[in-house]
């Protein structure tokens, strides 16, 4: 399923960070880097809807612990571009599950908080200016979508020709959808699949 396949979203969009605003449908790659390392990194470009990697768009560094910064790659891709969103990462624990469990915020370059994702025993999320944004898994054929307002506006899959080397996942855009938020909901889908992994492993 491309990203040509995803509707345009009604005037004005999601425009949630300014100059990110998906023009037309939009297809990337955000590839795992740093291997041996727990902190997170990855490069995003821009892909063909089968996966294949185009120009570079943004780097994910986590230049500190639990803080995730999503960068231009302007710095000569070594993580010192500038910050367009951080990811601020909360774990929470407690006796019932209502108590306990993730919530990830994101920032804007400004530090005002743009939205914000929480991981109980599911995914709920900010009221975008009135819309109803949810998270689901299996939407158009993928493994997971974004869904404003019961529309479909990004969708993302893991790259499994990739996935015994560096994580690859794939992120298709609708027109009009934030890029950001859609990137950065796939990102917390991959620490969220990470720290499943490491869970097993530890019960093993």
């Amino acid at each position: 399923m491309a990203a040509a396949n995803l509707a345009p979203l009604p005037q004005p969009g999601l425009p949630i960070f300014p100059g990110f605003t998906a023009q037309k449908p939009c297809t990337f790659l955000m590839k795992g880097q740093d291997l041996w390392s727990n902190k997170a990194s990855f490069l995003i470009s821009h892909a063909s809807p089968s996966g294949e990697a185009g120009a570079a768009f943004l780097e994910i560094r986590e230049r500190e612990k639990n803080q995730i910064s999503f960068l231009t790659t302007g710095g000569g891709g070594d993580g010192d571009g500038r910050e367009v969103m951080r990811i601020v990462k909360k774990c929470h624990s407690g006796w019932s599950k209502s108590k306990s469990g993730t919530e990830y915020h994101g920032l804007r370059g400004d530090g005002t908080e743009a939205w914000c994702l929480k991981l109980h025993s599911g995914w709920s999320g900010t009221d975008f200016a009135g819309h109803d944004i949810q998270v689901q898994n299996k939407i158009l054929g993928q493994e997971k979508g974004i869904l404003m307002d019961g529309n479909p506006v990004a969708t993302m899959s893991r790259h499994e020709a990739w996935s015994h080397m560096a994580r690859h996942d794939l992120i298709h855009v609708a027109p009009g959808m934030d890029i950001l938020l859609a990137l950065g909901v796939n990102w917390v889908r991959a620490d969220k699949q990470k720290r499943d992994t490491q869970a097993v492993v530890a019960l093993a």
